[in-house]
């Protein structure tokens, strides 16, 4: 074993004891650790930095970066809007493990053994990101890996860049602003990566700036620049008692007492679905949100069973009934694929549990 891997497992250990106390120690503090004698001062810092600013992703970054998936230190999957890169890294997968641990810590959030799979906001380099950690228990070959998504705050594609077919872009684009503007509740649909998020952060640009916006999220994804936001952060899941104010059903139905002009739901993925349609039954217009989807009506079916299963145990209404009662709700659905439209339908109305639509053409829209 070198000097240099003797000093780094020292350093290792004494950074694991005041991690473990639920400290994120200084850079100051690091060189009082190592003592006056350290013949490797200066690259001991540089490591220690890489660990705890996470520097080693710097030159990567820049604002197409979209995705970077942490395998292991050899296998680093980084996803620009254009190209896929694979590199591998000096650092140790022991290493790079203490950089997810920092940021946990730095984020207040849980994640050991008990829970095995956070995902949070979190800053790297400045740069907003969604960090999504596996810990090792979870996994029978004992690997750590990390899924991290770049929230870029500035906006490098528009909604043109959604449309496939470059010769209709302006007429659907108009059609889509035209949505926005007379406040339709629009529901965003596709597999995960298909660019739900985006396109919803690009639709909100076309509202109004005299308008009230209010976000509710339990990840915060939408970054966007409006003189009058609300922005609320719920809980997804919820360890203690006290936490039961800040769900995000329990947000959302405090909705009306913000007294927005635009809700905007993050994703729908569980009871929030309940309180979210009483609150469009009341008449609230104005709603953008995504949901998990192979196509535009089965986004409209994803909801109704959602909501079936969520609302008082799914015995209150029927099936059909639930469906006549969200294709009420709904205006406008639109299914991405690879993030690109791939189908719009205008919702009209629900028969025997059947959603009943019109298909927007994507050549053509009106």
């Amino acid at each position: 074993m070198t000097l240099f891997q003797l000093e780094k497992n020292q350093s290792l250990i004494w950074l694991e004891s005041e991690l473990q106390l639920g400290r994120i120690p200084t850079t100051e503090e690091f060189l009082e650790s190592l003592g006056q004698d350290s013949i490797l001062r200066a690259e001991l810092i540089v490591w220690f930095k890489h660990l705890i600013h996470i520097e080693f992703l710097a030159p990567y970054i820049n604002d197409s970066l979209q995705e970077i998936h942490v395998h292991n230190c050899q296998e680093i999957t980084i996803k620009y809007a254009t190209e896929i890169q694979t590199i591998s890294l000096s650092l140790t997968n022991e290493e790079i493990n203490y950089c997810w641990k920092v940021l946990a810590l730095n984020a207040k959030v849980s994640w050991n053994y008990k829970n095995p799979f956070s995902s949070f906001l979190s800053l790297i380099n400045t740069h907003p990101v969604r960090l999504s950690l596996q810990h090792p228990s979870l996994d029978p070959s004992n690997k750590t890996k990390a899924f991290i998504r770049f929230h870029s705050l500035k906006n490098i594609l528009s909604i043109n860049d959604f449309i496939s077919n470059k010769s209709t872009n302006n007429n659907l684009e108009n059609y889509l602003i035209s949505q926005i503007k007379e406040k339709k509740n629009i529901l965003i649909c596709g597999s995960t990566n298909s660019g739900k998020t985006t396109l919803l952060k690009l639709l909100l640009t076309e509202t109004p700036k005299s308008e009230h916006l209010l976000i509710i999220e339990d990840t915060p994804e939408i970054f966007i620049d409006h003189p009058k936001l609300t922005h609320w952060q719920g809980v997804p899941f919820l360890e203690e008692h006290s936490q039961q104010e800040r769900s995000m059903p329990a947000l959302c139905s405090y909705v009306l007492r913000a007294s927005p002009d635009r809700l905007i739901l993050g994703e729908i993925r569980g009871a929030e679905i309940v309180p979210l349609l009483l609150l469009l039954n009341t008449g609230h217009r104005g709603l953008l949100t995504t949901v998990h989807a192979s196509s535009a009506v089965d986004g409209i079916h994803r909801l109704a069973l959602l909501f079936s299963l969520f609302e008082k145990g799914g015995k209150s209404l029927d099936y059909q009934s639930v469906m006549k009662f969200l294709c009420k709700q709904i205006q406008l659905v639109i299914y991405l694929k690879n993030q690109k439209i791939e189908e719009i339908i205008e919702v009209i109305g629900a028969d025997q549990g059947q959603c009943i639509y019109e298909q927007i053409s994507l050549d053509h829209s009106n």
